[in-house]
């Protein structure tokens, strides 16, 4: 695990971020690195238009994965991912519609569902 993670984190550090992301769903899955490694590779791909990375950091910071739970975060994240067409981070902004982590619009939820489904 220690050379996987130190090759993702050498390419990470140039610039890849895709590999920012492969990084830190290993740092999520496995208690021997520290998430907060996760959150910060995850911040850096985000800020740099990744939507996969804005999806994962969004569900990250909506659970509490390495950080204090922040939904508000969380869904700021997502909004942006779906904003750039990311179908799971519409996904998963109906869901969130609908399960209470954003005030619950049913409306809102078909309109992202219906956004995803046309992906």
């Amino acid at each position: 695990l220690s050379e996987v993670l130190d090759l993702y984190r050498g390419a990470a550090d140039a610039g890849l971020a895709e590999a920012a992301l492969n990084l830190a769903r290993l740092c999520f899955n496995h208690a021997a690195v520290p998430q907060e490694e996760a959150l910060s590779r995850l911040q850096c791909a985000a800020n740099d238009r990744d939507t996969a990375a804005m999806v994962v950091l969004g569900r990250a910071m909506i659970e509490g994965r390495g950080c204090a739970s922040d939904a508000a975060g969380g869904v700021e994240w997502l909004r942006r991912a779906a904003d750039f067409g990311d179908p799971e981070a519409q996904l998963r902004l109906g869901l969130a519609c609908v399960d209470g982590t954003l005030q619950q619009d049913l409306a809102a939820a078909r309109r992202w569902y219906g956004l995803a489904a046309r992906q």
